[in-house]
């Protein structure tokens, strides 16, 4: 008996004999003895004909491999005329099936944002269209080189990423024994490579004295409502870009004047709780009601947390990067104020001290980073 379902890592345990469908990927299928054996096997039309063929046996082989094997099957047989079946079977993956593969075999434990945006460097960088359709066991240290060294200086920052996909790449076929070395590793590559000019910093901050000027430069730009709220509010809490865009109603206490970030949605894993000022809840007053999706700072386009670029564009026409306005809260305090280093460390979310240093410090320090966050925004929102 055929069924077909969402399968998952979990569920195919639990499956009962038969042979059960992927609606996931629609030519995958398990199939289960009754002695409780578990299977992947692929059907696909070949050449006019339908063949069913074994992918592995379930669990050493994963589902999230069975699906990235099953894809670039099907894509063998649909897009490039080949029977995937009678390759060789020692012959080693295409690089550009190795890249799909690692992808798929790391979605359960990377962001959605760092998925989507696995393969682009990849794309931007021509490595795809150089090295996708050769045999990952064929490429060398120096093919890599090749690849890069055309990009290295004209694209610094996607040039690094690319070559970081390469290492990561490979790294799963290592462990896959598809090769007996990761060829992008460190070594020689960047010595072999020309030297790349300094480049803006990253996180470049506007000096502290201008943020007043910045603040009043977002308020008045001609950015979606909730775009230039959103940044408003991030200068005014020192916190991150992918915290402030997906501040949810649930996380915010008008009376007790804080927000509280969930650990899953923090850097360190830790939650964190953000006292608010003045400024800042004048802004989530303005934003009451505008939306019922729950966000703070919903798009008015998808209703959905406002997306990184619509922030960036936002902020970097006026006044540099986003994350730079928590190092310009940095040189505020230190050059303004005599907060106590482990009050501002903590403002920003940053571990503070050795493990038992911390575990003796159990409060947040919430009172003091009140008195703060308040001075700060005053600072801010400075009339002149």
């Amino acid at each position: 008996m055929e069924s077909a379902m969402k399968l998952t890592q979990k569920r195919i345990g639990t499956l009962p004999a038969g042979r059960h469908g992927d609606a996931d990927c629609k030519t995958l299928f398990v199939v289960v003895q009754p002695s409780g054996s578990r299977a992947f096997v692929q059907r696909l039309t070949v050449n006019g004909k339908r063949v069913d063929r074994g992918l592995g046996g379930w669990p050493l082989r994963t589902l999230a491999e069975a699906r990235a094997i099953a894809s670039a099957n099907r894509r063998a047989a649909r897009l490039d005329g080949r029977d995937p079946f009678t390759v060789p079977h020692n012959l080693k993956p295409l690089f550009r099936d190795a890249a799909e593969a690692t992808l798929a075999a790391n979605r359960g434990r990377w962001s959605e944002s760092s998925a989507r945006a696995f393969m682009q460097p990849l794309r931007g960088c021509d490595v795809l269209r150089v090295l996708g359709g050769r045999r990952v066991n064929a490429i060398s240290r120096q093919d890599i080189i090749a690849v890069l060294k055309p990009v290295w200086t004209s694209k610094p920052a996607e040039s690094r990423k690319a070559l970081q996909r390469l290492r990561a790449v490979f790294e799963w076929c290592l462990a896959h024994g598809h090769v007996s070395e990761n060829v992008a590793a460190n070594g020689g590559i960047k010595a072999a490579l020309p030297i790349q000019e300094r480049v803006r910093r990253h996180h470049e901050a506007v000096p502290y004295r201008d943020v007043p000027s910045a603040y009043r430069s977002i308020l008045g730009s001609r950015a979606a409502d909730s775009a230039r709220a959103c940044a408003a509010f991030l200068v005014l809490t020192a916190t991150r870009s992918a915290e402030a865009r997906g501040a949810r109603w649930d996380e915010i206490d008008l009376g007790g004047r804080t927000w509280t970030i969930p650990a899953a949605r923090m850097k360190g894993k830790r939650a964190h709780v953000v006292p608010l000022s003045d400024p800042a809840l004048s802004i989530l007053d303005e934003r009451r009601g505008l939306h019922s999706g729950g966000f703070v700072f919903a798009s008015e386009r998808t209703g959905r947390a406002l997306s990184q670029m619509g922030l960036t564009r936002t902020v970097q026409s006026i006044a540099g990067t986003i994350h730079g306005f928590r190092s310009s809260f940095r040189d505020w305090v230190s050059e303004e104020t005599a907060h106590d280093f482990a009050v501002v460390e903590t403002a920003l979310a940053h571990a503070v001290g050795s493990g038992v240093e911390r575990a003796y410090r159990r409060g947040d320090l919430l009172a003091k980073r009140r008195v703060l966050m308040d001075a700060w925004g005053e600072f801010v929102v400075v009339e002149k």
